[in-house]
């Protein structure tokens, strides 16, 4: 046999120690895991996993992923980089015989994805509340330093003037020096609230002690409003570098002036514990769900629109809003023994979310027939953000290009473009109306459907201005003009203008009844909508969630982030037709007000902004606004004003209707509602309603080809058949302003005929009211 070389002895003798050392490595590695895996207690299952594979950089990892809020995100995390582990082919190596490389790669992906994507989130934050740690008082320890405080003569005041707040300090038994390490997200709620006590504690003692020494000024009085200016700098400057500014605050740093009642609203804020509460509350809440979008937790394939911790808190709170109104009643203050229930009241009132959908149905349903009447074209505009807003791509990927963006921020963005685009419009004197539906994508970005009405011959313009404004940020991307800026012009063939936005409207608003496309008697009669009411139909962008559950988790999210889902534009009076509403008959002696009230009382909104003005009408122009009265002020100084009818513009009229207050109180055991007779209770059905000759004769020299204005009273000495059309023709007879006399009215009943003053021959022919010469049904 041939003697080895040297150098292959050498070479041998390295390569069996390699192999001794890699299975020594091998074997500490497996009795590692094996003592492991029984030691560890109550481990998440991707945590176990993670810790037999990887024991050396356990510790690392779980120190990175500490800075996460919740269980479930650094689950979610584990899993990420057990994935990343897993997906590193095998090159023979033996780094990937000992999982170094697997480690490397694992590692490299998940830091840089924690350091990028929650980096982006937690920059925007600059929360600073530690520091209360050190100067936490204990409410005896202030009460007493009161006491002391109040005890010294007032030449020792002089001589050595000290706060409450100092003479706390000696009374302490002791000052903790463990200053809290953990972010803000992570402060427990009893936390939160002892830092809002002691904010509101010390904000209040500078207040004092400012205005204290700014009173021995000779210039006090002439200079009040420049003293507390100079206050709310001062504590302006401190609430912004605790993190939450002042209101007004960004307003004032611009340079630009504020109210003196503003100053004063905002220091009385900022002195108050439970404000301080709601807003870190608040602001925790948000950056959690923050977090959440930023972790993955915000899509189609986990939660769509909101993480599901933050829908089961939403789930939490209405439960806990519906307990509260159904342990509450109503009470009359000058009527004690008049007590309804507050739910009751809940369930009746345009808080509802099922009536206060089929109030926009039907307003939206009024637009298009005014719309209609006045020859408008209707545009169906879609608005989305750029793709940096997005933090999810459409399947559920992360998207690279994400710039941190939260719902707010993006909605903020939305609502810049449409301002803008306004401006553009109202620069080239293009009236315009229609309302516009903001909703989430899956990953709770916001985007908007717009319903817009405008004048056949700037239909183009509005168009090409959207597109323009639209697409002015990053409008080059990829997919830009196709998906960010969409512009349809409505097909009557294809649906109806309300059609093409009713279902973002209803998937978008909880409580509509699953039985609701046999019931829906809303003054919407199209088509399109009704099959959207069915139970089983499912949301169109996410896959097997119904609209029942789409509805919910929309909501959800509006409220979480404080987003506005529905908004009319360009139509005044939604207020004062809720007010007209509450009115009965002969309750308004005033001939164009009583037509107003019946447009409303019968849910005609066509007639009713036709009334008003129209589409557009300033509020000058408006024959009936909302009227208010001062009730006092709230806990903040600030003047509150409550709606207690409606005023007539033309007259300068103002009537009631809300004639008495109730105060709300708790349910006493055994409660029964008062039989009072409330006004549904006292106005029933009414009878029909037409037309009669109240014009002056100026009036009746301009009249339209439709006839003149109408002023209505109950009708008398016809025939029940001729009441039944009337009453189904009402709001058609509002719309085109037809008044009948006496004589007219009761030779329609007899002949089924009658011309009127413009020479246009009114039937009651087959059942229907109509011209003669319009196409049978159409009108």
């Amino acid at each position: 046999m041939q003697a080895q070389m040297p150098w292959q002895a050498e070479r041998d003798a390295n390569v069996a120690a390699n192999a001794a050392y890699l299975a020594e490595t091998q074997a500490l590695r497996a009795n590692s895991m094996q003592v492991e895996k029984s030691a560890p207690a109550g481990m998440a299952i991707y945590q176990q996993e993670l810790f037999e594979i990887n024991p050396d950089d356990y510790p690392l990892i779980e120190q990175w992923l500490s800075k996460l809020p919740r269980k479930r995100q650094r689950e979610h995390f584990r899993k990420i980089y057990l994935r990343e582990y897993h997906s590193v082919k095998d090159d023979g190596s033996i780094a990937f015989a000992c999982g170094n490389t697997q480690r490397k790669h694992a590692n490299q992906y998940l830091r840089n994805v924690l350091n990028k994507r929650l980096d982006l989130v937690l920059k925007q934050y600059d929360f600073s509340l530690s520091w209360l740690e050190l100067n936490q008082y204990r409410i005896e320890d202030f009460y007493a330093a009161k006491q002391t405080h109040d005890q010294k003569s007032d030449d020792e005041v002089k001589i050595k003037p000290r706060s409450i707040l100092a003479i706390a300090d000696e009374l302490k038994p002791h000052k903790t020096e463990q200053n809290s390490k953990l972010p803000f997200f992570l402060i427990p709620v009893k936390k939160l609230e002892s830092y809002a006590q002691t904010l509101a504690m010390l904000l209040s003692q500078k207040q004092f002690d400012f205005i204290e020494q700014a009173a021995e000024s000779e210039t006090a009085a002439e200079n009040s409003n420049a003293i507390f200016l100079n206050l709310y700098k001062q504590q302006g400057e401190f609430c912004r570098g605790v993190g939450f500014p002042i209101r007004h605050w960004e307003r004032f740093a611009d340079g630009k002036q504020i109210k003196p009642e503003q100053v004063d609203t905002a220091l009385s804020e900022i002195a108050c514990e439970k404000y301080w509460t709601r807003t870190m509350k608040k602001a925790q809440k948000r950056q959690i769900e923050h977090i959440a979008i930023a972790c993955g937790e915000v899509q189609k394939k986990v939660s769509p629109y909101i993480s599901k911790s933050g829908f089961y808190e939403w789930q939490a709170s209405v439960k806990k809003s519906w307990d509260f109104l159904r342990a509450m009643i109503i009470e009359n203050i000058e009527d004690p023994t008049e007590q309804k229930e507050l739910f009751e009241s809940y369930i009746k009132s345009s808080s509802n979310p099922e009536l206060r959908r089929k109030e926009m149905i039907n307003h939206l349903r009024g637009i298009e027939e005014w719309a209609e009447e006045n020859d408008l074209q209707c545009l169906f505009l879609t608005l989305t953000a750029p793709s940096a807003f997005h933090a999810q791509l459409h399947n559920g990927a992360q998207n690279p290009k994400w710039n941190g963006a939260d719902p707010r921020q993006t909605h903020s963005y939305l609502n810049v473009v449409w301002s803008q685009y306004r401006s553009l419009l109202a620069k080239r004197k293009i009236e315009f109306s229609g309302m516009r539906v903001a909703e989430p994508h899956h990953d709770a970005t916001p985007h908007w459907h717009i319903l817009f009405f405008v004048k056949k011959c700037h239909a183009r313009t509005a168009a090409g201005l959207f597109r323009k404004k639209a697409l002015e940020l990053h409008g080059d991307e990829k997919g830009a003009k196709t998906h960010r800026a969409k512009v349809e012009f409505c097909d009557p063939t294809k649906g109806t203008p309300t059609g093409y936005i009713i279902k973002y409207v209803s998937k978008n608003i909880i409580g509509f009844k699953k039985s609701a496309k046999a019931k829906d008697n809303s003054k919407s009669k199209s088509k399109d909508s009704l099959s959207l009411f069915d139970s089983k139909n499912f949301s169109d962008e996410i896959e097997n969630l119904t609209l029942d559950d789409n509805s919910a988790h929309a909501t959800a999210w509006a409220r979480l982030w404080g987003i506005r889902q529905f908004q009319f534009f360009g139509i005044n009076g939604i207020g004062v037709w809720r007010e007209l509403r509450r009115l009965a008959n002969g309750d308004v002696k005033d001939k164009q007000m009583e037509e107003l009230r019946i447009c409303a009382d019968m849910g005609e909104s066509a007639a009713f902004f036709d009334r008003q003005g129209g589409a557009g009408a300033k509020r000058y122009e408006q024959l009936a606004v909302l009227h208010y009265e001062e009730i006092g002020t709230n806990a903040y100084g600030k003047i509150t004003k409550r709606i207690v009818g409606i005023r007539n513009q033309r007259t300068g009229e103002v009537i009631i209707t809300r004639k008495k207050r109730y105060v709300i109180k708790k349910r006493p055991a055994g409660f029964k509602p008062s039989a009072e007779c409330n006004e549904a209770q006292n106005g029933g059905l009414a009878r029909p309603w037409t037309c009669v000759s109240n014009c002056n004769r100026e009036k009746d020299e301009n009249l339209s080809d439709s006839g003149a204005d109408l002023s209505l009273n109950p009708i008398s000495g016809v025939s029940h058949r001729l009441e039944h059309l009337v009453s189904k023709k009402i709001g058609w007879l509002l719309r085109k302003n037809i008044r009948l006399t006496a004589e007219q009215l009761h030779e329609l009943d007899t002949t089924n005929k009658v011309r009127l003053k413009n020479g246009r021959i009114l039937s009651a022919e087959f059942n229907e009211i109509r011209f003669i010469g319009d196409k049978h049904g159409k009108h």
